[in-house]
């Protein structure tokens, strides 16, 4: 398991211990979710570094397409927990 679905799963069991008792293959589930994460923050990171231009020193790019990961995974892994809490339990972030 990834850690994506690592975290997803500690808040799940710190939200929804009820839910994930009640899962046949909570590792399986978890597993899977998390690569599902991973492809979603890759394919969004991507898309935000493609909207400004690259940057000539090799340095600079680096910094760029990591900061676009950092916040490609904030965003993605604040809106997959918040699918999935009722509206009383959404967290404003991870």
């Amino acid at each position: 398991m990834n850690q994506y679905g690592e975290r997803i799963q500690a808040a799940w069991l710190r939200l929804k211990p009820d839910e994930v008792a009640e899962m046949l293959d909570p590792e399986e589930f978890f597993t899977t979710l998390g690569e599902q994460i991973e492809e979603e923050i890759v394919t969004r990171a991507q898309q935000m570094a493609d909207q400004e231009p690259q940057k000539q020193d090799y340095l600079k790019e680096v910094t760029r397409l990591q900061t676009w990961r950092m916040e490609a995974e904030s965003i993605v892994m604040r809106e997959k927990l918040n699918e999935w809490l009722p509206p009383e339990l959404e967290q404003p972030g991870l």
